[in-house]
């Protein structure tokens, strides 16, 4: 599509940005009846969405860039894992496992606080750094788009 539309790749990729970032308000907006479980859930609702916003959202479109895996848009969708490949399993340990361990390690030497204050300090790090993070993946995008090009057109 990005070769034969005149979509430059950093639109398309502030645009997917953009659905991403939508998502996690939305979400949080969603998940602030939690606040009847106590402050404390809101408060981790809202450290994960700054970290979601700052961090993953970049792990992700970074991993898009990995991408070599044709997908048939004709198949059915459920339980469909046609372009899973590990590259999409190794970006699930900086999406899961990462902030687990920050918050946790955190959590359990100084206190909860501290723990979600990580968190949000890494997402508004990313979030600050937005412009320099976003030309080094349109760069990475860039680099490898005739590779993804040929993957996307073998049947295998």
């Amino acid at each position: 599509m990005l070769m034969s539309q005149n979509i430059k790749y950093e639109q398309y990729l502030k645009s997917k940005y953009t659905l991403m970032i939508l998502s996690v308000i939305i979400m949080f907006v969603l998940s602030i009846p939690y606040v009847y479980f106590g402050w404390k859930i809101l408060a981790a609702h809202f450290a994960a969405a700054i970290y979601n916003i700052g961090v993953n959202s970049y792990v992700i479109m970074l991993g898009g860039s990995f991408n070599r895996k044709k997908i048939d848009l004709n198949q059915r969708a459920a339980f469909n894992y046609q372009g899973t490949g590990a590259v999409q399993w190794i970006i699930g340990i900086p999406l899961l496992i990462l902030p687990a361990a920050i918050f946790g390690l955190t959590s359990f030497f100084i206190n909860f606080q501290v723990g979600l204050f990580a968190l949000a300090f890494l997402g508004l790090i990313g979030i600050v750094f937005h412009q320099k993070l976003m030309k080094l993946i349109t760069k990475k995008y860039l680099d490898s788009k005739y590779k993804m090009i040929d993957a996307f057109s073998q049947d295998n």
